[in-house]
C-alpha cells in the first residue's frame, strides 16, 4: 500500500534527505540528464515563499511526489502568486494513484491564507498528456487554440520569463525554449501522433518542436472555480492512470 507525507518549504532546506529523495524522483522520472543546479534552479530561482509537497512512499521508500512552490509577484499593482507543479511516480507504480484530491486541497488552503491575492497555476508543458490533463482538470486554462489569453496573464507570463532569464520563441504564442527536457520515446511519440484526443492533438499543432525543449508555458487561474472542477474531477477519476508532468 502506498502512503505519502507532507513537506512544507521550511523542511525542505532544513533536510538534505528530503531534497535527496525529491532529486532522485525528477531524474528517474522526468529528466536522466538534470543536474543538481537544474533541480537547484527549478525549486527555488523564482525565491518560493512557500512550498507544498507530498512524497509517495511505498514502505520507506519515495516512489512518486506531487511538489508545489508558490512565487509572489507583483502585476499591475496587485500581488499575485505563482503556483509551480511537478506530479511523478515511478514506472513500476503506473496505474497507482497519486493522491491529488489532497494536493488540490493544499492549494485551496493557500488560496485561502492569502485572500484578495491572484493565485496562477504556471506550468512549462512539454508533453500533450500533460496539457490534455491540464485543461481536463481545469475549467478555464491557457492558451487554447482557438482562445485568447487574458491581458493580465500576459502581463504576468512576461514578468515569469524576465525573471527566469527566457524569451518566448514568437511574441504572446507562449511557446519558449526551456532549458527543461522530459524524454519522450520513439513510442510514446507515435503514441501521441496517433491518438484519437483532440486536446492531445491540439497541443501537437501548437507546439511541433515538443520533443525539442520547446515549452508551452500554460497559465491556469487558481481560483474556486476552477479548484472545485480539479477536486471533482480528481475524485471521479480517482482509478485513472496518471502520467508524468512538469
Amino acid at each position: 500500500m502506498l502512503t505519502y507525507r507532507k513537506y512544507c518549504l521550511f523542511q525542505l532546506n532544513a533536510d538534505p534527505e528530503i531534497q535527496e529523495n525529491l532529486f532522485q524522483l525528477f531524474k528517474e522520472i522526468l529528466n536522466p540528464a538534470l543536474t543538481r543546479a537544474e533541480f537547484q534552479s527549478y525549486l527555488f530561482k523564482m525565491c518560493p515563499c512557500d512550498i507544498f509537497l507530498l512524497l509517495v512512499y511505498d514502505g520507506d521508500k519515495a516512489v512518486g511526489f506531487c511538489f508545489a512552490g508558490f512565487y509572489p509577484f507583483l502585476v499591475n499593482k496587485k500581488n499575485v502568486y505563482v503556483a509551480r507543479v511537478a506530479l511523478g511516480l515511478q514506472d513500476r507504480y503506473r496505474g497507482r494513484n497519486l493522491p491529488l484530491s489532497t494536493f488540490f486541497m493544499g492549494f485551496l488552503r493557500f488560496k485561502l491564507s492569502h485572500p484578495g491575492a491572484e493565485i496562477v497555476l504556471m506550468n512549462f508543458v512539454l508533453n500533450p498528456i500533460v496539457y490534455r490533463m491540464t485543461h481536463e482538470y481545469s475549467a478555464r486554462a491557457y492558451p487554447r487554440e482557438k482562445g485568447t489569453t487574458p491581458p493580465f496573464l500576459l502581463e504576468l507570463k512576461n514578468k515569469i520569463l524576465e525573471r527566469m532569464g527566457l524569451k518566448e520563441n514568437v511574441r504572446d504564442s507562449l511557446l519558449v525554449n526551456t532549458p527543461f527536457r522530459v524524454v519522450q520515446s520513439p513510442e510514446q511519440v507515435s503514441r501521441f501522433e496517433k491518438s484519437a484526443n483532440k486536446l492531445i492533438q491540439e497541443f501537437l499543432r501548437m507546439n511541433p518542436a515538443y520533443n525539442h525543449q520547446t515549452g508551452v508555458l500554460m497559465l491556469v487561474p487558481v481560483n474556486t472555480r476552477n479548484l472545485l472542477h480539479a477536486i471533482g474531477t480528481a475524485m471521479r477519476k480517482k482509478n485513472r492512470k496518471v502520467t508524468r508532468m512538469l
